[in-house]
């Protein structure tokens, strides 16, 4: 998308749509924690070392969900600093793209180089839909934009940033490492049980299975981390309408008593499933996660006479 070429920058035509790669990356903290509920939300919560300068007390995190709500972020400070203190915190968001990027050069000089090679240099005035408006110096020029040409920009304007970005502004810090937790809520996140049953060749016999499928959509991805699932209806303001479990008391009597993996505890109204190992959630990944062992279920046949479905359907069978 960038080529660097001395001081400048190149963007061509498609880095609208390359760019949108950049809101999948690897979270990288010393340990993750990630709670997902029903409802397309999850709890995460991050354990890292950090460099802190007394003297410049500013803390950046650009590893975090793309669809973190910032209203929920909370740090705090586990290496027994007292006088450490948030005084301002910032959720920073204004993405790189090359229509951000050209926004951002109005009236500054750029080059366009042109499908024949031709080099047209000047102040650029306008950028609307498909055609560049440029004062050249020798006059003003409109020029149609299409995906054979490129726009080389001297560097990436002061404010676009590449990930989704939280700044802390600090006080009471200490020079040197400080280990310290930042939780948030995000969107992105769900999960709900599936079951799969197989009959034998004369259905006497059911083989059930059941899984986890969780979804991860919140831009981020999750090294190792440890898992927990909550069943129940989260009231979280001012969302109204929210439904029901997802999993039905029997499957939850069966993932309790089955040993394989998950560890099913009650908590107030919520049931609870926490995965006994560490896992990667992968951002734009479905995974699958056994609830409990396939069972083998003895099955009969049973033959039903429905007179009022069939005189629904005119008397046909």
């Amino acid at each position: 998308i960038f080529k660097k070429k001395g001081k400048k920058m190149k963007i061509v035509s498609y880095a609208v749509v390359c760019l949108l790669v950049v809101m999948a990356y690897g979270v990288q903290a010393d340990e993750n924690f990630v709670t997902v509920y029903n409802k397309n939300l999850g709890l995460i919560k991050q354990v890292r070392d950090v460099e802190i300068n007394k003297k410049n007390p500013v803390l950046k995190f650009a590893d975090v969900a793309a669809k973190i709500i910032p209203s929920s972020v909370h740090l705090r400070c586990l290496s027994g600093n007292s006088k450490f203190q948030v005084i301002e915190q910032n959720f920073e968001y204004d993405l790189v793209s090359s229509q951000k990027i050209l926004e951002k050069y109005i009236n500054y000089p750029i080059e366009i180089i042109r499908e024949n090679g031709e080099l047209i240099k000047g102040n650029l005035l306008s950028k609307s839909g498909n055609s560049l408006v440029l004062n050249s110096g020798g006059g003003i020029k409109i020029i149609p934009w299409n995906d054979k040409m490129s726009i080389n920009v001297k560097q990436l304007p002061d404010g676009l940033i590449t990930k989704p970005t939280l700044v802390w502004e600090l006080a009471g810090v200490r020079n040197g490492s400080e280990k310290i937790e930042v939780s948030y809520l995000s969107e992105g996140l769900n999960w709900q049980a599936e079951y799969v049953g197989v009959l034998n060749k004369d259905a006497s016999n059911l083989n059930l299975a059941a899984w986890i499928s969780l979804n991860n959509q919140c831009g981020a991805t999750f090294d190792n981390a440890k898992l927990k699932l909550v069943a129940g209806d989260v009231n979280r303001a001012p969302v109204p309408n929210s439904r029901g479990r997802l999993m039905s008391s029997r499957a939850k009597t069966q993932a309790s008593s089955a040993g394989s993996g998950f560890n099913e505890r009650t908590f107030f109204e919520y049931h609870i499933y926490e995965l006994e190992r560490p896992t990667t959630l992968k951002n734009n990944q479905i995974k699958q996660i056994a609830l409990f062992a396939p069972a083998n279920v003895n099955c009969g046949k049973k033959f039903f006479y429905n007179a009022s479905y069939i005189k629904k359907r005119g008397g046909k069978n």
